[in-house]
């Protein structure tokens, strides 16, 4: 079933406020790190060229928010502007922290994800895959009680794989990067 204009409104109503205050949110961790390391004294210029301690927590920070920015009741701040929620299908509710941080790992292949959007604008890779789709938020939408555990294991996991993945890059990539 094709959504409809209004729906298809608010995904992308929803994807242009989560990429603002993504932006917003970068320059932010980026201004702050430059401000950590010039007060502890390093040099700025010769730490981004060496992937900087400062500047793999930062990004590994941003890439947590990101993966899990939609971990409470299937709504991102995007989603919250637009009126809307992710629906997990299975279970007829909010879509759940763990089920909303691997539907937006797919992310991560952003090439991939913008081909899949333009194959079928109404549901993401990462939504086919886990069973989700994006709805309307009314106040008749359940949702589950709030699951500490989860969130607190969707946040550990993506903090660890998104240090883990930062210093691999670093690593194998670092001269080539700088």
């Amino acid at each position: 079933m094709r959504p409809m204009k209004s729906e298809r409104y608010l995904r992308y109503q929803s994807i242009f406020v989560d990429y603002i205050v993504l932006a917003v949110l970068v320059l932010v961790t980026s201004e702050l790190t430059t401000i950590v390391m010039e007060f502890a004294g390093e040099d700025v210029e010769s730490a981004e060229r060496e992937g900087s301690v400062y500047f793999v927590w930062w990004n590994a920070i941003v890439v947590t928010l990101l993966l899990n920015k939609d971990m409470l009741y299937g709504r991102s701040l995007g989603k919250i502007v637009s009126g809307s929620y992710i629906h997990c299908k299975s279970t007829d509710h909010s879509s759940g922290p763990i089920r909303c941080l691997i539907r937006n790992s797919f992310l991560l292949l952003l090439p991939i994800e913008i081909f899949a959007l333009l194959i079928s604008p109404s549901r993401r890779l990462g939504d086919v895959i886990v069973g989700t789709e994006i709805r309307k938020f009314t106040n008749d939408v359940e949702t589950p009680p709030l699951n500490i555990g989860s969130i607190t294991v969707a946040l550990i996991a993506t903090t660890l794989i998104s240090f883990g993945v930062l210093e691999i890059v670093i690593l194998i990539w670092g001269d080539w990067l700088y």
